[in-house]
């Protein structure tokens, strides 16, 4: 008895657990979206953070210049636009 814990698995188990059927799928995606978390964490740790942080930076930048001449352009449309249609 002194090989068994208190919740009747016993201790020499290397973390081997039964998992029943129906719950395999399930198992199996929780698996998969874990295993993908922890390689992202351990990337993360390795210096990549403050690469997805300089491309973020680096995307709204450009998305900012881009409106601005968007609204440039809307502005120059709305002053010399019907000069432009005359011709």
């Amino acid at each position: 008895m002194s090989l068994v814990k208190e919740k009747g698995r016993p201790k020499s188990s290397k973390g081997e657990r039964h998992i029943p059927p129906e719950s395999r799928p399930a198992y199996s995606e929780f698996h998969d979206e874990a295993t993908m978390c922890i390689f992202r964490l351990k990337s993360l740790k390795e210096g990549q953070a403050r690469s997805l942080l300089i491309q973020a930076v680096r995307h709204h930048t450009a998305q900012v210049k881009l409106m601005f001449k968007f609204r440039l352009f809307v502005s120059f449309l709305m002053n010399f636009g019907d000069r432009l249609l005359c011709f």
